[in-house]
């Protein structure tokens, strides 16, 4: 959220929001739909153009705005926003903001952002230890760094369609390797393909043990279904790359 947009929501009264988008219409009459929320609270969702919207508690509920101007909007989240388990913003470029800068509710566990204009780097964000499913393919995230915080019960990553660098999908793939002593869950799919680029190296076990910086990226990912070195890993049933 732009500084003059968090003023303008201070000013009204309402306060710092508890997590912030961005919305930028194209033309009158256009309308934001969050397809999907479940929260075991209330939340309240400031349009930016003066409307709020309040979300009591509940699971599967749509919410739907329509803007009358063509701008940005700054749509800020207040209330109980760490009792959200399942949020769902997904197929509209009209939707922005920078995942690595996030707060991400304590208790979510379901995550679907794709195709949208999302974008920052998965490496630099925290990610709440309950999340188990995280949708940000087709969308402008990057992974920039081999690392992955949190989110110990993960168990459906869909990454793909990104436009990666090679050393970003070998980024990925480390860090969900190193992520290994703190992931609780075991199988389910780590899928990075698409337009990213293909990691590094050939699919076959790890030449070297144990897996560090230095193994190719797709000697990774058969390390990641297979575990051959024995680390003792939990291991993943599917890894997708291109």
């Amino acid at each position: 959220m732009s500084a003059s947009g968090r003023r303008a929501l201070v000013t009204a009264g309402i306060g710092i929001p508890a997590a912030e988008f961005a919305y930028t219409t194209t033309g009158g009459g256009q309308t934001a739909t969050i397809q999907r929320i479940d929260l075991t609270g209330s939340i309240r969702i400031a349009w930016g153009d003066g409307d709020i919207t309040t979300v009591p508690s509940g699971s599967n509920t749509t919410i739907q705005h329509t803007y009358s101007g063509v701008q940005e909007y700054n749509v800020g989240i207040y209330g109980d926003w760490d009792a959200v388990t399942y949020f769902s913003w997904v197929s509209d470029a009209k939707l922005s903001f920078d995942v690595s800068a996030a707060t991400w509710p304590s208790s979510l566990s379901v995550l679907w952002l794709n195709n949208t204009s999302v974008s920052g780097d998965v490496s630099a964000a925290t990610w709440p230890s309950s999340l188990s499913v995280l949708r940000l393919f087709s969308t402008s995230v990057t992974f920039d760094a081999a690392t992955f915080a949190n989110g110990a019960s993960v168990i459906l990553v869909y990454f793909y369609d990104c436009g990666w660098t090679q050393a970003m999908s070998d980024n990925c793939l480390l860090a969900f390797y190193n992520h290994a002593d703190t992931r609780t869950a075991t199988g389910g799919a780590l899928q990075l393909d698409g337009s990213n680029a293909a990691p590094s190296g050939t699919y076959q076990p790890a030449a070297s043990c144990p897996v560090d910086g230095s193994t190719p990226g797709k000697e990774i990912a058969h390390e990641l279904i297979n575990d051959g070195c024995g680390a003792g890993i939990n291991t993943w049933t599917t890894v997708t790359t291109s």
